[in-house]
């Protein structure tokens, strides 16, 4: 998914400060999809077998949290 105007590392570091592990590759992870999409910087969530549903659920109040006050 992409949020227009989402700062990556502010939001990576909220994720951080509530537990969640993401990364943060740089466009060398993924030059030709990001170049494609005129991206700079991705977070990449990748959730596994072991993810909860309170998990998924702690991810999507982050990211509205930092999505409602980033604009």
């Amino acid at each position: 998914m992409t949020v227009t105007g989402l700062d990556v590392p502010k939001t990576a570091a909220a994720l951080a400060r509530a537990g969640i592990t993401i990364s943060s590759p740089g466009r060398t992870y993924a030059p030709l999809d990001m170049d494609a999409r005129g991206l700079t910087s991705i977070i990449r969530i990748a959730p596994h077998v072991f993810s909860t549903a309170g998990d998924v659920d702690a991810l999507v109040q982050v990211l509205e949290r930092v999505a409602t006050h980033n604009h």
